[in-house]
């Protein structure tokens, strides 16, 4: 999902697929309009997008390390 959208239609699609007998999971929030919080690695460019790759590695399920390429996302990323 992406961090500056409503969650709203994703809620729907769960409930939806739900209602159909499907389970559908949301990996992580990604970073698309908007950067992390100022003055953190996720609010620089290399930042987002450390933390977008490894959201998506993560989900797809691919083992990533916990703290990103370089080790310096906030922890629960």
């Amino acid at each position: 999902m992406e961090s500056s959208v409503s969650d709203r239609s994703v809620r729907a699609l769960i409930e939806g697929a739900a209602a159909q007998g499907h389970t559908v999971a949301v990996g992580g929030e990604l970073f698309s309009d908007a950067m992390g919080a100022p003055g953190t690695y996720e609010g620089t460019y290399v930042g987002m997008l450390d933390h977008n790759f490894t959201v998506i590695a993560r989900g797809l399920g691919a083992e990533v390390p916990a703290r990103g390429m370089d080790g310096k996302l906030a922890a629960g990323s």
